[in-house]
């Protein structure tokens, strides 16, 4: 069986202090659980991460990258320099780039390549509005979304790619999709993974995750999923108390763990 995994998106959150005590607790949770970690941070503080990180089991993601290899870009940053960061893993078409920064996905597809290209893990967020969700356009919108991200890439490309469900009217709002529809939305997603890339591919090489407003309260149901490989945690992740529960939520103690 898939091993679970929890990304946290810290977005633009804490001060240097404050994200080092939460790097620090983070790479102990990592030594005593089952499940993969990967830390999100602010960009300022990758590098920080990269240390306390080191040697925990946890490993470090972006937020964002940038499509070009290099250039003049002022501000942004590419795959090769989140790599000398330390970074494994970037977080790539979430609805807030998309509907803040104006990323389309002719812009996300580009982002997953280049990550893949530079061997780095896309951690590609997909997800419908509330409008679309009452219109029934859940499935065929969020599997457009797969085909689009993916539409650079080929199968031999997919050594590694994690893919993380958030409904857009989900995310940061407290309202968290029902189990039925969670379970219903990520076997769609499944099964057109599987269709794209073949069983084996997606075994072996794929995670889906889910993601909106995942919580302490809420994720014992959601991690009990068969469809679920594990958790996009936003807010929750904040709470070191918190994002432990939820860490440890639905695995075995790492002694006993497969």
């Amino acid at each position: 069986m898939k091993n679970k995994l929890i990304a946290a998106n810290w977005k633009m959150n804490l001060d240097s202090e404050q994200s080092e005590q939460l790097f620090e607790q983070c790479a102990e949770l990592a030594k005593c659980i089952s499940p993969t970690l990967v830390i999100c941070p602010p960009a300022t503080y990758l590098q920080t991460g990269n240390k306390r990180l080191a040697n925990s089991g946890a490993f470090l993601g972006a937020q964002n990258v940038n499509q070009n290899r290099a250039g003049a870009f002022t501000g942004e940053l590419s795959a090769n320099m989140l790599k000398d960061c330390g970074c494994k893993y970037v977080i790539v078409g979430h609805s807030e780039r998309r509907a803040q920064f104006g990323e389309n996905d002719e812009l996300v597809a580009e982002k997953v390549k280049i990550l893949l290209d530079n061997h780095l893990i896309p951690i590609l967020c997909i997800g419908e509005s509330e409008t679309q969700r009452h219109l029934g356009l859940t499935d065929s919108f969020v599997t457009y979304q797969i085909d689009s991200a993916l539409a650079l890439v080929d199968e031999s490309q997919i050594h590694k790619l994690v893919i993380a469900y958030e409904p857009i009217w989900a995310i940061g709002t407290n309202k968290t999709a029902s189990i039925t529809h969670i379970e219903q939305t990520m076997s769609t997603i499944v099964k057109h993974l599987i269709n794209k890339y073949q069983q084996n591919v997606v075994d072996k090489s794929i995670h889906v995750l889910y993601g909106g407003s995942v919580s302490d309260k809420n994720c014992e149901a959601i991690l009990s999923l068969d469809v679920v490989d594990g958790c996009l945690v936003g807010g929750a992740s904040l709470d070191f108390n918190k994002f432990e529960k939820i860490c440890r939520a639905n695995v075995q103690p790492l002694a006993t763990a497969q």
